[in-house]
């Protein structure tokens, strides 16, 4: 539900917090917004790769959330004339951890889409992907 919202706040809000708070210029700011989505892309396949390659997801998935929460608390004290090395590293990954851990959840909800009691079944396969992704997104709206 949260995990939206770090991802939705980071797309909208670190290319303003970066030319405001630490007075980079919107062309350094953009270049490093682009370290974030390349960290995301990576993260996705990296994440989501190692997911299908172990028997259990889940413990892949909260490892992530908590890298993700350390490095967007490294983001948070953060302060002018930090080093560029050291802030593109934080937004790597930041964005390999933090939008890396939903794909799967993408990958959960296709697991719990082949469980024996839904498999043949359309509306509750439906029915549990919408509540998954509406809770997102209502997380999403509450941030």
């Amino acid at each position: 539900m949260f995990l939206k919202i770090a991802t939705n706040g980071f797309f909208y809000w670190l290319p303003k917090y970066l030319e405001n708070y630490l007075h980079f210029s919107s062309t350094k700011a953009a270049d490093f917004v682009t370290l974030f989505d390349v960290g995301s892309t990576v993260g996705n396949l990296t994440i989501g790769l190692c997911s299908d390659l172990l028997p259990v997801r889940s413990p892949l998935f909260q490892l992530a959330i908590v890298l993700g929460t350390c490095f967007c608390l490294g983001m948070s004290f953060s302060e002018p004339g930090i080093s560029d090395g050291l802030l593109g590293f934080i937004l790597f990954f930041s964005g390999f951890f933090i939008t890396g851990a939903s794909i799967v959840i993408a990958a959960i909800e296709c697991d719990i889409g082949k469980g024996q009691l839904i498999k043949n079944n359309k509306r509750a396969q439906a029915t549990i992907s919408g509540f998954i992704d509406g809770c997102a997104n209502f997380g999403s709206a509450c941030g």
